[in-house]
C-alpha cells in the first residue's frame, strides 16, 4: 500500500494522474493540465462527450481542518476558478481520510451551482489502486530489493516443480509491470529464442508515453516487398512484412529510457498486432450494370479490416478458396485497388461454379459495390474495357465442376473436387458425364475388348469366323467408373463397334476344330484402329437418332482416336 504521508506533491500529482488515466481509459480526452502558466483551478479535465470533470489535486496529508483557514482558502479559489470552465463535475483529491467537518466543507462549495461535487480521500485511493496492481507495483517498487529477491529465487532449482515455474513467472510478469505505468513487456519463449511482447496498459498509452520505432533500410529493386510495405504500413493489411538484416541498416527505438534502443544489426518483422474487430462480418460484392441495376451478387466472410495512412484494406473470403483483397484510398477520387486469387480443387463442385461466376463477372462486368454488413462501405468501377475469354484453365476446371456435378446428383455422392487428377482420370470423369446426359462417347479403355468362350463353338462365333468384319455389343448393368479411391456406379451400360474384326481368328480356328477352344479369349479390335463406343439406353432418348460419339472436348486433352492421340498410344 502506498505511504501517501511520505510522497509530495509532485509524486502524488504523478500517481493520481496515472489512476484517472485508467479508472476513465475510456473517455475521450483526459488532460493533466500544466499548471505552469496558471491552470485555472483544473490539475485533470476528464471529458466524455459533451461532460467535462475536473480534478483537484490538493496534496494535503493532514486534510484541511477548519482552523487551518489558508488550506480552506486555496481549496475555494482554485473551486471558483474551476467553475468558470462550467464542469458537469468537480472532484477534490487530497492523500487524507476526510472528517465529517470537511465533508460538509466540500459539500457546501456547491451550493446554489448546477455541478456535482465529489471527492477521492485517502480510502477511495487505496480502493482504487487495489483495482491496478500494476500501478500500485510500479510507484511502490524498490529496484535494489527486488533485484536481490529475484537473484535467489532464478538461481534456486524448482524442488516443487511446475507449481514452482509458474510462482517464477509470475513473479518475472509482476516485475515487467512495473517498467512502466504506461506499457508492460509480455515475456515468453519461442523455438529456444526470448519474445518480449510490448502491451499497452490502456487505451491513451500510446498517446501519454508515445513509443518510436525507425528503421533505414536499402530496398533496390525488391519491387514485390516494397509493394507488402506499401500495402501493410499504407492500408493496415493482415500479411506479414520482413526485412532481413541484410537490408537493414539502422533500427531505433525510442520512448522511456527503459525501452530505447538503436542497433546497425536487426532483423525486422511487422503484422498485425490482434484480430479485427469485424473479422467474421458479412461481406457482399454487388455487380451492376451502366444503369445501376444489380446483374450478380456474392456474399463472403471478413478475414480481416484494416486501416493507415494511406486508407482502408478489406480482405475477403467467398465460398472458402476465392481470396480478395480491397484498397480503398481515403482520397476517394484515386480510386481502389482490387486482387484476389482462387483455387478450385478441394472444394464442392457447385462452390466451383460460384467462384468461376464470380471471377467472370469481375472480369466483365462495369462497376461494383462492397457491402459490409449491409452497409455500403464504397462503389467502383471496374474498368473491363476489353472483352473477356475465360482462359483454356478455367475452361478446364468449369468443365471438371459440371461433370462432376451431374455424376454426384446421378449416384447421389458428395465429395470435393479432387485436388489432383490425372488425364486418365479426366478422361473417365467426362465419359462418365456424357453417358449420364444421353450422349454416345468413345470409350478409351477399350481399343481391344475380350471375351471368354464357355463352349467349343456356337453358330454366333462361326459367322464371326466367316466374316473380315461385323457389329459386335457387351452389355454391363453395373458399369462403373474410378476416380482416385472412390468407385462410382452409373448404371446399365453398352460398349459396342459397327466394324470389329476377330485378331486370333486362324488360332480360334484351329482350337474348334480339335474341340479345345473352351475358356479361350477372343480378341476383338475395331477395324477403323480406334476405340469401341459406348451408352446408356436409359439416358439415350433419341432411337432414332445414329449412335455417333460425341467429342470430348477437354482442354489440353487430345480427343481419343485423333493422330495426337494415336500417338500417345
Amino acid at each position: 500500500m502506498i505511504e501517501w504521508k511520505h510522497l509530495g506533491q509532485p509524486r502524488f500529482d504523478e500517481i493520481v494522474e496515472a489512476l484517472i488515466k485508467r479508472i476513465y481509459a475510456g473517455a475521450d480526452e483526459i488532460w493533466p493540465v500544466d499548471g505552469r502558466g496558471g491552470d485555472g483551478g483544473r490539475d485533470i479535465v476528464v471529458t466524455q462527450g459533451n461532460r467535462k470533470r475536473i480534478f483537484q489535486l490538493k496534496y494535503f496529508p493532514e486534510g484541511f481542518p477548519a482552523e487551518n483557514r489558508s488550506r480552506r482558502r486555496q481549496i475555494i479559489n482554485s473551486f471558483k476558478k474551476a467553475m468558470d470552465h462550467n464542469p458537469y463535475e468537480w472532484v477534490l483529491v487530497v492523500p487524507a481520510n476526510l472528517t465529517p467537518g470537511e465533508v460538509e466543507f466540500i459539500k457546501n462549495l456547491g451550493e446554489g451551482r448546477p455541478v456535482k461535487i465529489r471527492w477521492l480521500d485517502r480510502g477511495d485511493l487505496n480502493e482504487r489502486m487495489a483495482t491496478f496492481p500494476d500501478l500500485d507495483r510500479y510507484f511502490q517498487r524498490d529496484h535494489l530489493r527486488e533485484a536481490v529477491r529475484d537473484f535467489h529465487a532464478e538461481t534456486a532449482t524448482l524442488t516443487n516443480g511446475l507449481p514452482d515455474l509458474a510462482q517464477r513467472m509470475l513473479r518475472l510478469k509482476e516485475t515487467a509491470d512495473t517498467l512502466d505505468p504506461d506499457w508492460t513487456v509480455e515475456p515468453s519463449m519461442s523455438q529456444g529464442e526470448v519474445v518480449l511482447a510490448l502491451t499497452a496498459k490502456h487505451p491513451l498509452a500510446a498517446r501519454d508515453s508515445p513509443i518510436t520505432v525507425s528503421i533505414q533500410s536499402t530496398l533496390g529493386d525488391q519491387s514485390e516487398l516494397l509493394a507488402g510495405i506499401r500495402r501493410s504500413l499504407g492500408f493496415g493489411t493482415s500479411e506479414t512484412i520482413k526485412l532481413s538484416a541484410d537490408l537493414v541498416s539502422s533500427f531505433k527505438v525510442d520512448g522511456p529510457e527503459w525501452i530505447r534502443t538503436q542497433t546497425d544489426t536487426a532483423e525486422v518483422m511487422w503484422m498485425p498486432a490482434g484480430e479485427s474487430p469485424l473479422k467474421g462480418a458479412s461481406v457482399e460484392i454487388r455487380f451492376l450494370d451502366a444503369d445501376g441495376s444489380i446483374v450478380g451478387s456474392h456474399e463472403g466472410s471478413a478475414d480481416h479490416v484494416g486501416g493507415a495512412i494511406e486508407g482502408f484494406s478489406l480482405e475477403v473470403s467467398f465460398y472458402r478458396q476465392m481470396k480478395m483483397t480491397i484498397l480503398l484510398p481515403h482520397d476517394q477520387t484515386a480510386g481502389c485497388d482490387l486482387s484476389y486469387s482462387f483455387n478450385v480443387r478441394g472444394i464442392q463442385p457447385m462452390d466451383a461454379f460460384a467462384i468461376l461466376e464470380l471471377n467472370s463477372q469481375l472480369r466483365t462486368c462495369l462497376r461494383a459495390g462492397i457491402y459490409v454488413n449491409g452497409s455500403e462501405l464504397a462503389q467502383f468501377r471496374l474498368g473491363n474495357d476489353e472483352p473477356y475469354v475465360e482462359e483454356e484453365e478455367l475452361q478446364a476446371a468449369r468443365l471438371i465442376a459440371e461433370d462432376l456435378a451431374q455424376i454426384q446428383h446421378h449416384t447421389k455422392t458428395r465429395f470435393p473436387i479432387p485436388n489432383e487428377m490425372t488425364a486418365e482420370d479426366r478422361v473417365g470423369l467426362r465419359v462418365a458425364s456424357l453417358l449420364l446426359g444421353g450422349k454416345c462417347c468413345i470409350y478409351p479403355g477399350a481399343a481391344v475388348t475380350t471375351a471368354t468362350l464357355s463352349v467349343d463353338g456356337s453358330p454366333e462365333l462361326e459367322g464371326m469366323l466367316k466374316q473380315d468384319a461385323f457389329m459386335i455389343r457387351f452389355d454391363y448393368e453395373d458399369f462403373s467408373v474410378s476416380l482416385g479411391h472412390r468407385v462410382l456406379k452409373l448404371g446399365t451400360v453398352i460398349v459396342f463397334h459397327p466394324s470389329v474384326r476377330l485378331e486370333n481368328a486362324a488360332s480360334i480356328k484351329r482350337m474348334l476344330a480339335k474341340k479345345t477352344a473352351k475358356g479361350t479369349k477372343l480378341k476383338f479390335v475395331p477395324t477403323d484402329g480406334g476405340y469401341f463406343r459406348a451408352y446408356m439406353p436409359d439416358k439415350w432418348t433419341d432411337a432414332d437418332s445414329p449412335l455417333a460419339p460425341t467429342p470430348l472436348n477437354l482442354p489440353g486433352i487430345p480427343e481419343p482416336g485423333s493422330s495426337d492421340c494415336n500417338e500417345a498410344r
